[in-house]
């Protein structure tokens, strides 16, 4: 497991990732100041022309909460529901907009072949699903796949009821969910932190519980075998340049554009 850290350009007010090793495809986000990028929105058209992608090129969803994963190809319309992306040829671009929930970006670079897929807590465990697509349709098992987990909402700022939090417990593994005395953050700080002292993966008395998207997406990757994960440890809601549901409320949060793709 790998730590990783966006690279922000501040004249197009998007991020990229670096690439660790040849034949990696391109990994990039936009940020809160290059607008909502929400489906048909001029953010999102400027963002594609600016990056010199064709609209032929690109693939995108209109997303709900799901497990649901499609290939791309001339047939696939963004009014198709679903929440995650495998590439069908090696020259589509894939997106996928996130305000708190995860981007997680897959991909096998010998082969070229890639996916991205849009990760909340209803939705965790959608990248098995595209995991399975790997290995039906290109015979490429998830020990070789490399897995990126974006930013999201950390267990710092990620507050639910016990009922959800039970849910996840289950589903996802104990570290999955994290019990704390102290209310959200929401501070805006630069890079976010807990107070280890006040936080820990069992329930006590009078204590709220706070999901841990990233442990959660981590238990279940992991178990499917895969060597190279890396992450990028950011929090949305704490991190003033990139868009949050949590932190800028339903009227007016910020989608960000989640691309990966051979763009150049």
């Amino acid at each position: 497991m790998l730590q990783v850290k966006l690279e922000r350009d501040t004249h197009t007010y998007i991020s990229s990732l670096p690439k660790q090793e040849p034949g990696e495809p391109d990994i990039i986000m936009s940020l809160k100041p290059a607008g909502d990028m929400s489906s048909g929105g001029s953010s999102r058209t400027a963002l594609l022309e600016n990056l010199q992608v064709k609209p032929e090129r690109f693939f995108s969803l209109k997303q709900i909460h799901s497990q649901q994963v499609y290939v791309s190809g001339p047939a696939l319309s963004s009014a198709q529901e679903g929440d995650g992306l495998v590439a069908g040829a090696h020259d589509h671009v894939l997106g996928v907009s996130v305000a708190d929930c995860m981007p997680i970006f897959l991909f096998h670079a010998e082969s070229r072949n890639f996916a991205v897929v849009h990760s909340g807590w209803k939705g965790t465990g959608i990248a098995l699903q595209a995991l399975g697509q790997f290995r039906e349709r290109y015979g490429i098992p998830a020990e070789d796949v490399t897995a990126v987990l974006g930013p999201s909402i950390r267990s710092c700022c990620y507050q639910v009821d016990e009922a959800r939090a039970q849910l996840f417990r289950s589903n996802w593994g104990r570290d999955s969910v994290k019990w704390r005395a102290t209310p959200p953050a929401h501070t805006l700080l630069t890079q976010h932190s807990t107070d280890s002292k006040n936080v820990h993966n069992g329930e006590s008395t009078g204590e709220a519980p706070f999901l841990d998207l990233l442990s959660a997406n981590l238990h279940s990757l992991q178990q499917q075998g895969l060597g190279d994960i890396r992450f990028i440890d950011e929090c949305t809601a704490c991190t003033a340049d990139l868009g949050s549901f949590r932190r800028e409320g339903p009227e007016q949060f910020t989608h960000m554009l989640a691309i990966i793709g051979y763009i150049k």
